[in-house]
């Protein structure tokens, strides 16, 4: 599986999100704009200020990051130049309709998960 990526968007290892976050995925995933698949999460953002900011939120909670250096829980990734991180976890490529997507490295990307806000709710 794979997720996609909009615009700015902050990618988290799930088992991350499961192991540090209060409530795992269930809550986590409360927040709009927030999909995931069997082994990442996305957040999306319009900006690199909300992006600081949700990432200082993250590292309350001891999900690692640092921008200088290799992450081991959170990536940034960008929708038109690709992943932004030093990360030796995750790969960005286009799905079949040329939409971007990031998969977790050594695994197949395959189908894409895309926020529940997409969904055709009529």
């Amino acid at each position: 599986m794979s997720i996609a990526i909009l615009m700015y968007t902050v990618v988290i290892k799930l088992e991350a999100i499961n192991e540090k976050y209060p409530g795992g995925i269930e809550e986590y995933s409360k927040t709009p704009y927030v999909w995931h698949d069997h082994y990442l999460v996305g957040s999306s953002f319009m900006n690199g200020f909300d992006v600081e900011s949700h990432i200082n939120y993250l590292k309350k909670y001891g999900i690692v990051f640092d921008a200088k250096q290799y992450s081991s829980d959170i990536a940034i990734v960008d929708q038109i130049r690709g992943i932004l991180t030093s990360c030796d976890w995750l790969e960005f490529g286009e799905d079949d309709k040329s939409e971007s997507i990031c998969w977790l490295m050594a695994t197949m990307p395959g189908r894409t998960v895309v926020p529940k806000e997409f969904y055709d709710k009529s």
